[in-house]
């Protein structure tokens, strides 16, 4: 992930690491902590000080007789991460410091892009102009985080499917950054970054569920000990509640599978219930906005389902707060009551006065989420973990 193309911080990780969740301390601090000599400690900070990754601090502490000791910490500031986020078809771009405040953010519309290789120079610029904006501030982008929707090829990087656009099959982000660049990213998912953001505005018991209403249909579950019912064992696959079976023997879903829950409360298949009168998501929504008996029945049906869908995984993984985003938010309103009837099917009074209903667009969430996993990434490598955990302490708040 580094952007060097390697280990960035090798044998100075630890001291960097504790920085970073520490705030600010002295030299024999850190030595006394991580157990090391003062040698040792001043050798490495003299290293990341050169660098740019820490930095003194104004006021220094002092412990018993003899000059006070300076205090470093991590330079904020002048350290940058860089967060792809793809939802088809827009790719927005933001570029933060290591406070984890956003300086810049971009986005394209890639259907404005129609062929590969256009795609991939917008790719290449973007980068290229975050770059600039880091080195003006006197720094450097430490970390990319990529959240793609769909399906990937996780070993080569490619899109392999992606219903709102398909399109995209076989773009390949991944691949230009390290091309063009020498940048080696991990990809994750987009519901990753959607769900940290998430993680990062709750509490440190809470339980989300992410019902992503689109074309497509996704959902997942987290805490803060990482996504609960989504990994398979190969590093970064989710395995998306939304292909879940609804119906034995039931309708084809795009997936190629039958009876999953999108087949019946996904986007397309909405349109296809109302075709030829709508042959788009845009148009689905305008014509439950206008009030067509037809569209408002479909759309209902539709939450009710998903409702009584996500009343059974409030029941099993103890969720208490459910997020509804994706394009289909701006329609949620008209649905609600079905949706929280759907709830109420399985769930009694007190399980859902306990749940938390809320409703925004994933935007929101992914891009802090993504830039927060840039930053943890860099400090900690195993951050996300291959089964799909999060490894939040030590430094939870850093």
């Amino acid at each position: 992930v580094h952007i060097d193309g390697g280990d960035e911080l090798g044998a100075a990780r630890p001291f960097a690491r504790l920085l970073a969740g520490s705030g600010a301390l002295t030299q024999t601090e850190v030595s006394r902590r991580l157990r090391v000599t003062t040698a040792a400690t001043n050798l490495h900070f003299s290293r990341l000080a050169e660098d740019g990754l820490i930095e003194a601090v104004d006021g220094e502490s002092r412990s018993g007789m003899g000059r006070p000791a300076k205090r470093w910490q991590i330079a904020a500031d002048r350290n940058f991460t860089l967060c792809f986020v793809l939802l088809p078809p827009l790719l927005h771009v933001a570029l933060a410091d290591f406070g984890d405040r956003i300086a810049v953010q971009e986005e394209f519309d890639l259907s404005d892009y129609p062929g590969m290789r256009d795609k991939n120079e917008l790719v290449g610029e973007a980068f290229s102009r975050m770059r600039r904006r880091a080195e003006a501030a006197g720094g450097k982008i430490r970390n990319v985080f990529y959240g793609a929707p769909g399906d990937l090829d996780w070993a080569g990087g490619a899109l392999a499917r992606v219903v709102a656009m398909p399109e995209l099959v076989g773009f390949n982000l991944r691949r230009v950054l390290q091309d063009r660049f020498g940048v080696v990213s991990r990809d994750y998912t987009f519901k990753h970054a959607e769900m940290l953001g998430e993680l990062l505005q709750s509490g440190p018991e809470d339980i989300i569920a992410i019902l992503s209403w689109e074309l497509g249909l996704g959902i997942v579950c987290g805490s803060r000990l990482g996504l609960l019912n989504n990994m398979l064992p190969e590093e970064s696959q989710l395995r998306d509640i939304g292909h879940g079976r609804l119906v034995r023997d039931g309708r084809l879903c795009r997936c190629g599978k039958h009876g999953c829950l999108e087949a019946y409360t996904g986007g397309w298949t909405m349109i296809e219930a109302v075709a030829p009168r709508a042959a788009t998501l845009a148009e689905f929504m305008n014509l439950v906005e206008t009030g067509d008996a037809d569209a408002v029945a479909v759309l209902g049906g539709a939450a009710e389902t998903l409702g009584k869908f996500m009343a059974r995984l409030v029941a099993l993984f103890s969720v208490n707060r459910i997020v509804v985003s994706g394009p289909m938010e701006r329609v949620f309103a008209l649905a609600r009551e079905r949706f929280e009837a759907g709830l109420a099917s399985l769930l009694g009074p007190e399980e859902l006065a306990r749940i938390a209903l809320v409703v925004r667009s994933p935007l929101e969430g992914a891009l802090a989420g993504g830039c927060f996993a840039a930053r943890r990434l860099f400090f900690d490598p195993n951050f996300i973990g291959a089964a799909g955990t999060y490894h939040f302490e030590p430094f939870l708040t850093s």
